[in-house]
């Protein structure tokens, strides 16, 4: 469900206020009576904050819901319930954090080298399929899924 905008009349409570009422009430009482004054360098750190998540959140942008998978579609093809799994577990695992996100340009800097393998391997692509089956099971399981 999309959140609405703050209404002007009504101002968004940062969750630092709350945690800040927790540790000390008299400045909470002090910052409304005088009004919340934040120091040069304060402001400085907030700025670069919104300005590291806003690229964050580009970097996510291209990769998010990319259709690719190239293994997994090359061996079960692009709409077979293993292909989902390791996509969804992608999108909500692995793009959640810097290691994830290096795991998954590593693998889509390599794979497509790896998949040339399969007519030249003979066997290669019987045991990856067994292989990724049974880890689209683990994670399936894992997340509670049904499906497949």
């Amino acid at each position: 469900m999309a959140q609405k905008d703050p209404s002007p009349d009504k101002p968004m409570v940062r969750v630092t206020d709350i945690a800040q009422m927790a540790m000390c009430e008299r400045q909470m009482l002090f910052d409304d009576e005088y009004g919340h004054k934040r120091s040069g360098r304060v402001d400085r750190l907030r700025k670069k904050g919104i300005r590291v998540h806003k690229k964050y959140e580009q970097a996510l942008k291209p990769v998010a819901g990319d259709r690719r998978c190239y293994v997994a579609t090359s061996l079960f093809g692009p709409r077979a319930w293993q292909t989902e799994v390791f996509r969804e577990y992608r999108d909500s695992k692995l793009l959640t954090n810097i290691a994830g996100r290096s795991i998954v340009q590593l693998y889509y800097w390599v794979s497509p080298a790896f998949i040339r393998l399969f007519p030249i391997v003979p066997g290669l692509q019987p045991t990856l399929r067994r292989l990724l089956t049974w880890w689209a099971e683990r994670i399936q399981g894992s997340h509670g899924g049904s499906d497949g």
